[in-house]
């Protein structure tokens, strides 16, 4: 009984650390690499919007 509930709390802490760091981290690489290729298109491809 004690293996499973230290296994559970193992579990949540994965859990925590995933929903807490790991995507919050992932989520930021990828808007800016997003916003990277979006201006380096603008440019050096598409050109600058005009107003």
């Amino acid at each position: 009984m004690e293996q499973v509930k230290n296994s559970l709390f193992q579990d949540v802490i994965k859990t925590v650390a995933l929903i807490g760091v790991v995507l919050p981290i992932l989520m930021f690489a990828c808007v800016g690499a997003y916003g990277l290729v979006v201006w380096l298109l603008q440019m050096f491809v598409i050109g600058l919007p005009t107003a």
